[in-house]
């Protein structure tokens, strides 16, 4: 919500997802795994999620299960499957939950 006398910025999802494809060529991080909700793989898929999955990059796009009782079965799978880099791409309330299963 913005008023007459206050302005909102903040970047859009392109200049995020270009700014974490600039950091993960930058630490040499081509292979990954994307963790995100629904909403936020529809996003990725499309053509503002195109830096993310440019060559040389080489993600493996994994989506939240709706019943968080599985996250847990979720995380197990990834951390079988790799030791590297896992971005996680959803809400607060979700993060804190994979955070608190992760641990």
């Amino acid at each position: 919500l913005s008023t007459k006398l206050q302005a909102i910025l903040q970047p859009s999802s392109r200049e995020i997802f270009e700014a974490i494809r600039a950091t993960f060529l930058q630490v040499h991080w081509h292979s990954y795994h994307i963790l995100c909700d629904v909403d936020t793989y529809v996003l990725i898929s499309g053509k503002k999620g195109t830096p993310l999955r440019q060559k040389p990059l080489n993600p493996i796009i994994l989506t939240l299960p709706t019943n968080f009782d599985l996250i847990y079965k979720k995380l197990a799978y990834i951390s079988r499957s790799t030791k590297g880099v896992v971005l996680v791409l959803c809400n607060l309330k979700v993060a804190r939950l994979i955070m608190a299963e992760a641990q």
